[in-house]
């Protein structure tokens, strides 16, 4: 059996309540901060606790590959016994 649950909805649902749209902003803060963090500590985050201090994430945002304004998915792919297990972590939310 295959489950089919579009994403787009989904995400247009979470900024239709101030609590979940508030939450949205998770990952354009986190960058602010990191991007700071970056600007005092000679280019090295403090920690690497976090997918967005991940290089591959930076990289991507100093290039203008991803903005502050856009929403950002992760996806993870799972073949195992012709059965398919896809997880598509939102990473605006906190």
């Amino acid at each position: 059996v295959f489950h089919n649950f579009p994403i787009g909805p989904q995400l247009q649902a979470l900024w239709q309540h101030p609590n979940s749209a508030c939450q949205m902003h998770y990952r354009c803060r986190c960058t602010e901060e990191i991007i700071e963090q970056l600007e005092c500590n000679d280019g090295l985050p403090t920690a690497y606790d976090n997918i967005i201090t991940g290089l591959s994430y930076l990289d991507a945002i100093c290039h203008g590959h991803i903005k502050l304004e856009d929403m950002v998915l992760v996806i993870s792919v799972d073949h195992y016994k012709n059965c398919t297990t896809e997880i598509l972590p939102n990473m605006d939310i906190g």
